[in-house]
């Protein structure tokens, strides 16, 4: 008996997961606080969101951070959005997720070039709106020392 209910239970989580599931797939631009190596710096992101009902949403992005010509450093994010007001034309969500962050440079020291890279993992928080294809949110990433990032964008 206890099959045959995790078994319809199942069935109603995919169906309804099916019946709302929706990719939106596109990009923006990122400001950070701290990209370049303690600069305010610009990012390129591109991002993939799945709606999985009317309040919940996950997304992903890949942000490489433009920085000057030693030093490297991108971010990847996974969030979870929780929509709290508005509708279809224009919606306002809180969101929470994970980062994993990691830097990279070339350096010269008396003569001898060297390199050096350094991964973390942090979490995210903030918020965002969306009206109709166009994206703007605010987050906080507690790598590193932490940073305040600012992206806006068009999913499709």
């Amino acid at each position: 008996m206890r099959k045959k209910i995790l078994f319809v239970l199942a069935l109603v989580v995919i169906g309804t997961a099916t019946s709302f599931g929706q990719w939106r797939f596109g990009g923006g631009l990122s400001l950070g606080t701290e990209a370049d190596g303690g600069d305010l710096g610009f990012g390129l992101s591109p991002r993939a969101d799945y709606t999985i009902n009317e309040n919940f949403r996950v997304a992903s992005n890949f942000t490489y951070w433009f920085t000057d010509s030693d030093y490297t450093s991108w971010a990847f994010n996974g969030d979870v959005h929780y929509t709290f007001a508005g509708d279809e034309a224009m919606n306002f969500y809180g969101l929470a997720g994970l980062n994993y962050s990691k830097v990279s440079w070339n350096f010269e020291f008396m003569g001898i070039k060297e390199s050096y890279s350094n991964s973390e993992i942090g979490l995210n928080l903030g918020a965002g709106a969306n009206m109709g294809m166009f994206f703007g949110e605010i987050k906080y990433e507690t790598t590193w020392s932490g940073q305040l990032v600012l992206s806006v964008g068009v999913l499709f």
